[in-house]
């Protein structure tokens, strides 16, 4: 189980579960695929309800990767140019992902 994560995000695997703990997290799914076997966020996140400045992007809400960044079906904001580097980074390395930041 990953329960816990507040720093966790992204769209829930389309596997079927025995069992699974989403809690404490921000990670979204479609209410299409809810398995009562599994225990979700607190708060509901629709993978492909875009805010803001986030468009749909293979099936889910992203940030305009110009301009803003952030979780596209969460919060986008605005690009500065104090640490916004530095942030995609630590989210990179923490999901083991590979990184091209211009």
């Amino acid at each position: 189980n990953i329960e816990n994560n507040n720093k966790l995000y992204g769209r829930i695997p389309s596997n079927n579960y025995d069992d699974c703990n989403f809690s404490g997290t921000h990670i979204c799914y479609s209410k299409d695929n809810y398995n009562s076997n599994c225990t979700y966020p607190a708060r509901y996140y629709d993978c492909t309800k875009c805010v803001k400045n986030a468009s749909r992007k293979d099936d889910i809400c992203q940030c305009s990767s110009e301009l803003y960044y952030g979780i596209g079906y969460i919060e986008c904001r605005e690009k500065s140019s104090n640490g916004i580097e530095k942030f995609c980074l630590s989210v990179c390395l923490l999901f083991h992902l590979k990184c091209l930041i211009k």
